[in-house]
């Protein structure tokens, strides 16, 4: 079974897979799919996408992260 994916929600994975990854875009698609399930809703839609950008972190995201409290907590 497909997933259904609104327009403006494939737009921002696009934009997603342009600035990060397109691994990093393509693995959003099963957190926005969940969250779109929560919704009660079959379609992904961008307020999905953008949910799943802000609780799961691309590779450079997480390095840039864990430079950061590296950093912090050797001192």
């Amino acid at each position: 079974m497909g997933l259904l994916v609104d327009d403006e929600a494939l737009e921002r994975l696009t934009d997603i897979g342009e600035r990060y990854s397109l691994r990093y875009a393509i693995q959003l698609l099963a957190p926005s799919n969940e969250i779109a399930k929560i919704r009660n809703s079959g379609k992904i839609e961008v307020q999905d996408v953008d949910r799943a950008e802000k609780l799961f972190a691309d590779v450079s995201k997480s390095s840039a992260y864990l430079k950061e409290w590296e950093e912090k907590l050797l001192q």
